[in-house]
């Protein structure tokens, strides 16, 4: 007999049954070289990390790269990573040209899987893997990155994509699925955060900040990092009013802050990068919660480097088959249904909701260039939209005695660079002055108003509102109130700013016109357009503009945005343009092209030869086309016809000779378009 053997195999077998209970860890993120504040910028002073416990961390990628958001498969063998490849851009601070990547998680030969940016990793209940991936990546001066299009598509086929989501523009920084793919959490795009409905292309505002991490079984459960960045908020839209948790305060360093939480594929465990336990760089964490998730049981360091990490994704053995106790597949109750448009009918003088609406005190009448625009609204980018007289000058009159006003409007603008100054909407006198304009002055909203009456001289008064960065065709509701001496600027129904103004009184309101848009506009021309017009002569209550904000957020919700593509086109075929008795009785009318993609350079298309539509007959007369003959190329910003179903009651003008094709708006204003590219 050998006592001492037995025993070493006792206690080795012994170790081996503790060690089995403990599943299996798998971390991969992004270190920070040199040079970078954090994981943001645009630099390539990265490396690709990845640990087993209870192994030490390694390199994967040593870098430099500009290595962002990594993701484990399901079966936690695969590192899918992406390489940002940022470059300065003068004009909007940062252009990025993602390009995916594959590489074993033992490490390897990275596999290249094309353009775009990888999100999260997600198993179908039949066993297939998919990668969701973002694409038309904008460029930004904002730290975060956001995306056109949501694509996904199988790791081994990587060309044969399938657009998942272009309701809306969507944040990179994380998108979760729940395990049965119906419900998804992220960024619609910064900083709004929620819980989309995939299979209804809805989704539903939760809160605003950042790291919106879905818990991936089926209790559509999400958790949110306040803006603090202490705080991890947890909802079950519709179903859980919430609660949160600071997950700091089991760290050394309680005081610090928390970043990048993400859900693994664990539902009781979410990675996330913390106040380091020694040092100054963040560390990468992994919490284990209850299965109520209402407590934290224990939190586990995966990296103590020096260099600050970020980003981690983590997997755990066993982690698809664990759920939460949360119910599962709740039915969520329905939110509430909004108020109608306009809020109050109490001097109300006129309300324009859009195109398509019968119009409540009249029409909009469309002038220059000004062009019928998305869902209904009008595009003033290179014209302008006058108001009927009668109910503007009751306004005048109303507001003239009253001493107050309300101006609501939503307006959806696509970039805009300086120098620009240019009126929105204005209150006009017969000379052109203005009595209450909105202003688009290079990065700021500006309002001029004239104030005075009974023994007071008249007098323009101007504020700046605010600074607006206003970007990628995201709806903002304004509403201005003026009372007592007092301008308040409410935005998406939150109070901004209270101005005193000098004098009190609207005396010199008289012989008033109104104008959406601007017939003289100096510098850079402005894009965009307007809907949801309301004119009172009385200011709105904080109530109202609460409810009127419910009703447009209930309609922007449901709003699906279109994918915008921005291509290289040679002119195959340009009809002439007929007369005006072919558009009749309407003012405008579209004329059909045909072309042939060259080059896609943002969003995606697959044919080769489209059909483009552009606005050929403006305020009834001719509008300018693009200047090429057959053979030539040229920039165009398009956009699919079926993202514009209100175009469908609009005549058009097509005498092509090349059969059917794919239909696509030109989106340039009229006008504007560059000239073609030299052959």
């Amino acid at each position: 007999m050998k006592p001492p053997i037995t025993l070493s195999l006792l206690l080795t077998a012994s170790l081996c049954t503790v060690r089995a209970q403990e599943p299996a860890v798998r971390a991969v993120w992004v270190e920070q070289l040199s040079g970078e504040p954090d994981a943001h910028a645009g630099g390539n002073q990265f490396a690709l990390m990845a640990r087993e416990l209870p192994a030490a961390a390694r390199i994967v990628r040593p870098g430099p790269g500009n290595f962002t958001r990594p993701l484990l498969s399901a079966d936690g063998n695969t590192i899918y990573y992406t390489d940002r490849h940022a470059a300065p851009s003068p004009e909007a601070g940062t252009a990025y040209a993602p390009e995916m990547f594959a590489v074993p998680f033992t490490g390897g030969e990275p596999r290249k899987l094309g353009t775009g940016m990888a999100v999260t990793v997600w198993k179908s209940p039949e066993g297939r893997e998919y990668i969701y991936a973002l694409t038309s990546l904008q460029s930004s001066r904002r730290p975060g990155l956001t995306g056109e299009l949501l694509v996904r598509f199988h790791p081994e086929t990587p060309d044969e994509r399938e657009i998942m989501w272009s309701e809306s523009a969507l944040g990179a920084d994380n998108f979760q699925l729940s395990r049965d793919g119906t419900r998804a959490a992220g960024l619609f795009p910064w900083p709004q955060a929620g819980l989309a409905d995939m299979a209804a292309r809805q989704f539903s505002v939760t809160g605003q900040g950042s790291f919106p991490s879905l818990v991936p079984d089926n209790s559509y459960a999400l958790a949110l990092l306040d803006g603090d960045r202490r705080r991890l908020r947890f909802f079950v839209p519709g179903v859980e009013p919430g609660w949160e948790l600071q997950p700091a305060q089991m760290l050394p360093q309680q005081a610090g802050e928390i970043n990048h939480p993400r859900w693994s594929n664990d539902s009781l465990h979410l990675a996330f990068s913390g106040p380091p336990a020694s040092g100054t760089a963040p560390d990468i964490y992994l919490a284990r919660f209850r299965p109520d998730l209402r407590a934290i049981e224990k939190i586990t360091p995966l990296s103590s480097s020096p260099s600050p990490d970020f980003y981690p994704d983590v997997w755990v053995a066993g982690g698809a088959e664990r759920a939460t106790s949360l119910i599962q597949a709740p039915v969520i109750a329905p939110p509430p249904v909004a108020a109608a448009w306009p809020v109050s009918q109490d001097a109300l003088h006129f309300a324009w909701e859009n195109l398509a609406a019968s119009p409540a005190n009249g029409a909009l009448t469309l002038h220059g260039f000004a062009t019928p625009g998305r869902l209904g609204a009008v595009n003033t980018s290179a014209g302008w939209a006058t108001a009927p007289a009668e109910p503007i000058a009751k306004l005048a009159a109303a507001a003239a005695a009253s001493g107050a006003f309300t101006m609501e409007a939503l307006i959806s603008e696509r970039r805009t660079q300086p120098p620009c100054s240019v009126r929105i909407l204005s209150l006009q006198n017969a000379a052109g002055g203005d009595a209450f304009a909105l202003y688009r002055v290079d990065g700021y909203l500006v309002a001029r108003i004239l104030t005075g009456g009974g023994d007071k001289p008249a007098l323009t008064e101007r504020f700046t509102l605010t600074p607006l960065a206003i970007e990628d065709d995201r709806p903002f509701s304004l509403i201005l109130t003026l009372h007592a001496g007092r301008l308040h600027c409410y935005l998406d129904g939150q109070l901004m700013k209270e101005f005193p103004l000098d004098q009190a009184g609207l005396g010199p309101w008289q012989d008033l016109r109104f104008t959406a848009g601007d017939p003289q506009p100096y510098g850079t021309p402005w894009t965009g357009q307007v809907e949801r017009i309301a004119l009172y002569s009385r200011a709105l209550a904080a109530a109202e503009v609460t409810d009127a904000w419910r009703g447009t957020e209930a309609l922007l919700t449901k709003r699906q945005r279109p994918t915008r593509c921005k291509i290289k086109a040679r002119l195959l075929e340009m009809p002439a343009v007929p007369g005006q008795a072919a558009f009749a009785p309407a003012p405008y009318g579209l004329h059909a092209s045909s072309w042939a993609i060259e080059q896609v350079f943002t969003g995606y298309i697959k044919p080769k030869t489209i059909t483009i539509l552009q606005w050929a007959w403006l305020d009834g007369k001719p509008a300018p086309l693009p200047t090429l003959k057959p053979g030539q190329t040229i920039e165009l910003p398009v956009e699919s016809l079926d993202d514009h179903p209100e175009l469908r009651q609009i005549k058009t003008s097509n005498a092509l000779t090349s059969g059917e094709n794919p239909v696509y708006l030109d989106t340039t204003p009229p006008g504007r378009h560059p000239e073609p590219f030299p052959q």
